[in-house]
């Protein structure tokens, strides 16, 4: 005897009601997972905006950071500089830097010890 597809209702082909199935229970595996990596919304960069141009000798980079201390930053993939914190955001004053593109990333480090980055910001220097 040949059952239809199970569904709600599922009859056999004789038309009568389908028994169900008990799927037996799985044993649980005692794996131990990683601690999930915090989310980018801890530390975020506030300016230079997305494709901003920056047409002065010096800027200053703002974060904004919802929990934790330390922040720093990377420009451009170099070392990770770290940041001050005033007026309720972290600033990093940055200065000799050449003309074209450049990439900042931000990253803050949380309570316990974890770290967690922003969305990178790619911007535009146009130095007269």
């Amino acid at each position: 005897m040949r059952l239809e597809k199970p569904r709600a209702g599922a009859r056999q082909l004789d038309g009568r009601p389908a028994t169900a199935r008990r799927s037996s229970p799985r044993p649980k595996l005692a794996v131990k997972l990683p601690s999930p990596r915090p989310p980018a919304s801890f530390v975020a960069v506030d300016y230079p905006r997305a494709g901003e141009n920056v047409v002065s000798r010096g800027y200053t980079i703002r974060l904004s950071v919802r929990s934790g201390g330390g922040a720093e930053v990377s420009i451009d993939d170099e070392a990770w500089q770290p940041c001050r914190e005033a007026a309720g955001h972290w600033w990093y004053d940055w200065s000799g830097y050449g003309r074209g593109g450049h990439k900042v990333c931000a990253r803050v480090t949380l309570p316990d010890g974890r770290r967690s980055l922003s969305e990178c910001r790619s911007f535009i220097v146009d130095l007269p």
